[in-house]
């Protein structure tokens, strides 16, 4: 997987889901990024293999007054509407990137999902029917030097 993903590096546009572009740079210069981007570029990672995986991106970095929701998609099977919750670290030095997804933050997301449907329903956007509602954990590890591990957590217990 991580030779797939080793030039990309900075955002050059920032839309909706699928939109982003990446310029082809060195994984040295994603181990540069800041913050606020190497999040960017695993939340990018993270909708690239979901949609590897056949699911069907419906909204992504969904915000309101009471949190964000990183990618809401439907699953492969169209069976669950799944929100999806991504995290990207350098190190493990402090854990792993799935660690650092706690109880609040999952009860935050768990309090969104009604409200991201409501806005829909105000909106007059259809909601795809599914069988289930579930919260997801998509964790990427970027260690250097195409060494990236993307790691997949079905149905994030609260």
């Amino acid at each position: 997987m991580s030779n797939v993903y080793a030039t990309y590096a900075r955002i050059l546009y920032c839309g909706d889901c699928g939109v982003e572009m990446w310029n082809n740079i060195n994984m040295q210069s994603v181990m540069k990024l800041k913050n606020g981007e190497l999040g960017r570029f695993g939340e990018f990672l993270a909708r690239r293999y979901l949609q590897k995986k056949g699911w069907e991106l419906l909204d992504c970095n969904w915000r309101n007054k009471l949190g964000e929701v990183d990618i809401i998609a439907l699953d492969n099977n169209k069976s669950a509407l799944v929100f999806v919750e991504v995290k990207t670290r350098r190190s493990v030095s402090v854990g792993y990137p799935s660690e650092s997804v706690n109880y609040k933050k999952l009860r935050t997301i768990k309090g969104l999902v009604g409200l991201w449907i409501d806005e829909k329903r105000i909106e007059n956007r259809e909601i795809p029917y599914a069988r289930d509602i579930r919260i997801d954990v998509v964790s990427i590890l970027v260690l250097g030097d195409d060494d990236i591990t993307v790691s997949h957590i079905e149905n994030a217990n609260i």
